[in-house]
């Protein structure tokens, strides 16, 4: 996965060298901080959105001398569970601007980061090119045939914190979420979206079926 990250991102040997190393240190304080409760937010998830913003930047045409920006952001967008879940996209800037202030990021490098981020907000509401790829590879899973897979994590992460929450009630949850979710680029609009709708259709019809 490294190399397909930077063998399109545009990046010179200098970029890829920093963000390797905020990577590295990233992940170990990411090992070492993060819950074991956290199944669905742990460090396969962002590897998978590093992946997935990666191949997105490159099927939207995303500006090769942003996507250095664009990963950093990927690579940072959950590390605020390290503090917790409530409001997790603010602490993910804080530690962002942190580490990237530490290595000379201009000021507006580091906004640019942060709002790719915040695009990750429920509900999602970007206002960049750079948010839209973010948000999409994010939620990338919904559109594919693995939803059910991450779809179990998520419910498993939060069953730790209410050990009450019911299969019916996640039902619920799930068909709300993707009547409510939109996708933002075109590739998500377009390859995403009527996968996702027909998750959302087998859904509609468990809920149905239990209704009898």
């Amino acid at each position: 996965m490294r190399e397909s990250l930077y063998a399109t991102a545009g990046a010179d040997p200098t970029q890829e060298d920093c963000f390797h190393r905020l990577e590295r240190n990233l992940f170990e304080r990411l090992e070492q901080g993060l819950s074991p409760n956290l199944v669905y937010h742990d460090l396969a998830h962002i590897r998978y959105v590093l992946e997935k913003t990666a191949f997105l930047a490159e099927r939207e045409d995303f500006p090769k001398g942003e996507r250095h920006l664009l990963l950093l952001a990927a690579l940072y967008h959950d590390s605020g569970f390290l503090v917790g879940p409530a409001d997790h996209e603010l602490r993910s800037c804080e530690i962002a601007r942190r580490d990237l202030r530490r290595e000379g990021f201009s000021a507006q490098d580091i906004e640019k980061v942060c709002d790719a981020i915040m695009a990750t907000k429920i509900p999602q509401q970007p206002d960049s090119d750079a948010g839209k790829i973010l948000a999409d590879a994010d939620l990338f899973y919904m559109g594919t045939a693995e939803y059910d897979l991450y779809a179990e994590k998520l419910y498993r992460e939060i069953s730790f914190s209410r050990p009450d929450f019911s299969r019916t009630e996640w039902l619920e949850m799930q068909i709300s979420f993707l009547q409510k979710h939109r996708y933002h680029t075109d590739y998500g609009q377009k390859v995403l979206e009527p996968v996702k709708q027909k998750h959302l259709e087998r859904l509609l019809r468990a809920r149905e079926h239990g209704k009898r």
